[in-house]
């Protein structure tokens, strides 16, 4: 049976899908922060005394990403299961 309705744009059903949704956040720390920090460490232009305090929040930005990522893994298989 063929739907009547109209195609969505592409990029509305990347933002209606959970699993798509889930991924923005933890790709723009990954862009922003991440990427940043690490060329920083790369280049030695971080101070000395400013490794440690950029290394937590690294780390914690790191865990805030890993968390993002495993409820849109189970907001997607929720998704999947209905």
């Amino acid at each position: 049976m063929k739907c009547n309705r109209p195609r969505e744009p592409m990029a509305w059903q990347v933002t209606r899908s959970p699993r798509r949704r889930g991924r923005a956040p933890s790709a723009a720390i990954t862009f922003v922060n991440h990427l940043l920090t690490k060329s920083s460490f790369a280049a030695k232009s971080i101070p000395l005394d400013q490794v440690p305090v950029t290394l937590n929040l690294w780390l914690s930005l790191h865990t805030i990403r890993v968390a993002l990522g495993l409820i849109a893994s189970v907001v997607g298989l929720v998704a999947i299961a209905r």
